[in-house]
């Protein structure tokens, strides 16, 4: 048996919430305290400074697609809630496309709503705690990429006058 399904059955049984910690959270977090590592010795002209820039890169368009799962796992859970909860009424609303829904998701109809509605809300606690670390980690990008262009101007500036080290330098 392996840990999480443990939990789910611990959870289901206690009727907590199980909290899980996306995975990209984790990778985004590195690619920060690298980013942080880099610019704290002051290595921002490097090839170390453009692989961090790729794998920056790859973890936001990894993390922009995992967001994309987790609403779509959000949005099929909520029409398999609102399936349950109309089978369940005793006066179903449209118990024909509520079938058809669970059965478009292969769900037995004697499914508690709750459980799926609790399932709901873990993905939704997933969802909100990476979308706030993506929008951390763009905003670290952003400042990334302003580094970047303030070191290929500095590159430039060099290659174009030469080494300037004092006043008199600049009027040559």
């Amino acid at each position: 048996m392996k840990g999480s399904t443990l939990i789910n059955q611990l959870a289901y049984e206690s009727g907590e919430y199980v909290l899980t910690k996306n995975p990209n959270i984790s990778k985004l977090e590195q690619l920060v305290k690298e980013y942080n590592y880099l610019v704290s010795h002051n290595v921002s002209d490097s090839d170390q400074f453009h692989d961090l820039r790729d794998r920056f890169i790859e973890q936001i368009e990894e993390t922009q697609q995992s967001l994309k799962r987790l609403d779509d796992k959000i949005e099929r859970l909520n029409k398999i809630a609102s399936a349950l909860e109309d089978i369940h009424l005793e006066n179903p609303i449209n118990a024909k496309a509520a079938y058809q829904v669970l059965e478009q998701y292969s769900i037995s109809s004697e499914v508690d709503p709750k459980d799926i509605e609790k399932q709901v809300i873990e993905v939704s606690v997933e969802r909100k705690g990476l979308k706030d670390k993506f929008d951390s980690i763009v905003k670290d990008f952003t400042q990334y990429e302003k580094l970047e262009r303030n070191a290929e101007a500095r590159r430039t500036n060099q290659s174009l006058y030469g080494k300037i080290e004092t006043k008199e330098d600049l009027t040559k």
